[in-house]
């Protein structure tokens, strides 16, 4: 059966940009120079750019750097810079959730990044070297250059959060969960701050109950497997919290674990 290649129509004539020399964080030290350099008002010459980034205007670490952060889409320009719409929602955010909602969208600049998410969200992403492959045969990324790219993307998505513990991408349930997180209300539409006042006496896991499901979580996610000697069942141990964890959230999973306590046992 023939695969479909992970660039296929308008983004087929893009191939030779299609993805980044640098991965998101070191693209966001070019948007972060610009930005103290005036760049979300007024476009800064490139050479000013060189100069304030410490780098040779014509050298290759320079060029690549800014052609990584155009990559991602966090600035445009030739010659000169500006930082774009998405990059002023994230170094002028009004609230965490608008600087993370900015982060996640960036990961989608590069066209082959974005084709990877496509092919890949909601599942375990394949080993590098896989991956390399699957962007080598279907994305025309050069051989010299499939291990790298395929290194850059995971390095760009853990830094964006949507690598979960167990390798899988989470892209789109990280944005709904920040989407959700971010309108400060319950699933019934009742504001978080309102939550029923706790009993007198409460216990960990009566308070779990009472309070579960009524605050937004992000797929920030902790895994441990482990196997029962005696009968040799395997056991998974998966805890989502917030990606921003409020203290109100973390007295809430620290009730919650204490309440999974094993009992010592005796002699």
């Amino acid at each position: 059966m023939k695969t479909k290649p992970l660039l296929d129509g308008p983004d087929a004539h893009k191939r030779e940009i299609a993805y980044p020399a640098y991965p998101l964080d070191e693209a966001l030290k070019v948007a972060d120079a610009v930005s103290e350099l005036g760049g979300a008002r007024s476009a800064v010459p490139k050479s000013l750019l060189a100069k304030h980034m410490k780098y040779a205007e014509t050298g290759p670490s320079f060029f690549q750097r800014v052609a990584a952060a155009k990559s991602f889409k966090i600035i445009d320009g030739w010659g000169s810079y500006l930082l774009t719409e998405a990059a002023k929602r994230y170094f002028f955010h009004t609230s965490e959730t608008e600087k993370q909602a900015a982060l996640v969208n960036f990961l989608t600049g590069p066209a082959v990044f974005e084709a990877i998410i496509k092919r890949f969200d909601g599942s375990k992403l394949p080993t590098n070297e896989m991956l390399g492959n699957v962007l080598h045969n279907e994305g025309n990324v050069p051989a010299t250059w499939k291990d790298r790219v395929a290194a850059l993307f995971v390095r760009s998505a853990q830094f964006a959060g949507v690598i979960d513990a167990s390798g899988f991408l989470t892209y789109d349930a990280t944005k709904q969960a920040i989407a959700g997180h971010g309108n400060g209300q319950t699933a019934k539409g009742q504001s978080t701050e309102n939550l029923e006042a706790p009993p007198a006496e409460e216990t960990p896991m009566s308070r779990y109950k009472r309070v579960a499901g009524k605050l937004n979580v992000a797929p920030k996610v902790f895994t441990h497997t482990e196997i029962d000697k005696s009968t040799g069942e395997h056991r998974i141990v998966l805890v989502e919290t917030p990606q921003d964890m409020t203290q109100s959230s973390w007295e809430l999973l620290n009730y919650y674990v204490q309440s999974l306590k094993p009992k010592q046992q005796t002699e």
